[in-house]
């Protein structure tokens, strides 16, 4: 059984890691298509929570409620570990409650505090989690032999313009601690949310290490360079869902990047 499958029909609560104060372009779009998703499998939204990670609110959760909470790279808390437990801390107070976590990278080293957390709510049987590729499945499947794999929710964004292309190329390279390799471009992180899909959508080819810019770039029609970030998350999504996929390439290395530089010159 498939996600939609899950969630086709269900009375939802959904938790979403974006927020205002400080939330980011990828959340957002993974709040926005999630919301495209039970709009889509007929899922009934009993509210949308969004509030800060230190202080998760009380929730009204009724007897037929599925707590949903948002997929993404915030299953782990290895680079942002208050994100990390957000929904965790939520699902941590309804255990009677069903949770079901869309589809995450999954990277184990929390804090001893965040690994009790994750332990005492993922080894529950009313939990079940997606992971959006394989190698997220395999560790989290040694940790708590349960999980499957579906593609990223950004896949779910249906309400996807037509927009000519008008230019050939864009670089969105990310300035955080997930960059690892070298190339030109900005970051995304100061555009207007709105801007976005018409921002990306003119351009013929997106060259990006940042994951939902490619997917939001694949979406919208063009041709994806995706390039490795600081742990296996790119490379790990591209072999498992683009290795095929003849719009989509791989930079895995700084020489890669390099001989690409060079033949787009």
């Amino acid at each position: 059984m498939g996600l939609h499958e899950v969630l086709s029909g269900r009375d939802v609560v959904f938790v979403t890691h974006w927020h205002p104060a400080h939330g980011n372009h990828g959340d957002r779009l993974l709040r926005d298509a999630s919301l495209q998703m039970f709009r889509k499998v007929g899922a009934s939204v009993r509210a949308v929570v969004a509030g800060d990670v230190a202080f998760p609110p009380r929730l009204d959760i009724g007897p037929i409620t599925t707590i949903v909470i948002s997929g993404g790279g915030n299953l782990g808390g290895y680079y942002y570990p208050e994100d990390g437990t957000f929904g965790l801390r939520i699902a941590d107070r309804y255990p009677g409650a069903p949770v079901q976590i869309l589809p995450q990278t999954y990277v184990r080293p929390w804090s001893d505090e965040g690994r009790r957390l994750a332990d005492r709510v993922l080894s529950r049987d009313n939990v079940w989690v997606c992971l959006r590729e394989g190698v997220s499945w395999y560790y989290f499947d040694r940790d708590y032999h349960k999980g499957w794999v579906e593609q990223d929710t950004v896949m779910e964004y249906y309400d996807v313009p037509d927009v000519k292309k008008t230019a050939d190329r864009l670089f969105i390279r990310r300035r955080d601690n997930e960059s690892r390799l070298v190339f030109p471009g900005d970051d995304w992180t100061d555009w207007p949310y709105d801007e976005i899909v018409p921002r990306i959508g003119r351009w013929r080819r997106v060259v990006t290490d940042r994951l939902h810019a490619a997917i939001l770039g694949y979406r919208l029609g063009c041709e994806v360079w995706l390039v490795a970030n600081s742990y296996f998350k790119n490379a790990a999504y591209y072999e498992k869902w683009w290795k095929s996929e003849s719009r989509v390439r791989f930079l895995g290395e700084q020489s890669d990047v390099e001989s690409f530089l060079r033949e787009q010159a």
